[in-house]
């Protein structure tokens, strides 16, 4: 993943000598611009690179609260499959415990992670994981716990 502007606050809010205090109200400050800046850029790279894969999207709608060893699943899953990993927001609305959080993740997961509450409400998403495949004439949609091999065959045969 090529360093952005997001990238680079997080590791010098991270690497930084200010009290946690500190740099948790400066990101605060900063979060509403630097989300407006960089996440339109992130959003159509990321779903153009899923898209060119074929013609329908996938979206499985996670968070933080889920296990890690789900998440390395999943992960295995899009890498297999493509897809992105959609999160409603930062954790306690601090992006430096996103990024401790963040961090943490990515020694063990290699996908596109992208922040998008809208895609919380236009899917109607009220229970993690979710697993959204969005296509020219809609989108179809399925939660629980499965892998996403599982979650794809049960779309398709729904869909006969």
């Amino acid at each position: 993943m090529s360093p952005t502007l997001f990238n680079l606050l997080m590791v010098s809010a991270l690497n930084s000598s200010f009290s946690e205090g500190v740099r948790d109200n400066v990101c605060k400050l900063e979060d509403k611009k630097i989300y407006q800046k960089t996440y339109q850029k992130t959003y159509q790279k990321t779903y153009q690179k899923t898209s060119k894969k074929n013609d329908s999207k996938l979206l499985i709608f996670i968070s933080f609260s889920v296990p890690e060893n789900i998440w390395k699943q999943l992960d295995e899953g899009i890498r297999k499959y493509g897809g992105v990993f959609v999160l409603r927001g930062v954790p306690k609305n601090s992006f430096v415990e996103f990024a401790v959080k963040f961090k943490k993740l990515r020694e063990d997961i290699g996908s596109e992670i992208l922040i998008d509450p809208e895609a919380f409400k236009k899917y109607d998403v009220q229970v993690v994981p979710t697993f959204v495949v969005e296509k020219h004439d809609g989108f179809d949609k399925i939660a629980g716990t499965l892998s996403v091999s599982a979650a794809l065959e049960i779309m398709q045969s729904d869909l006969k």
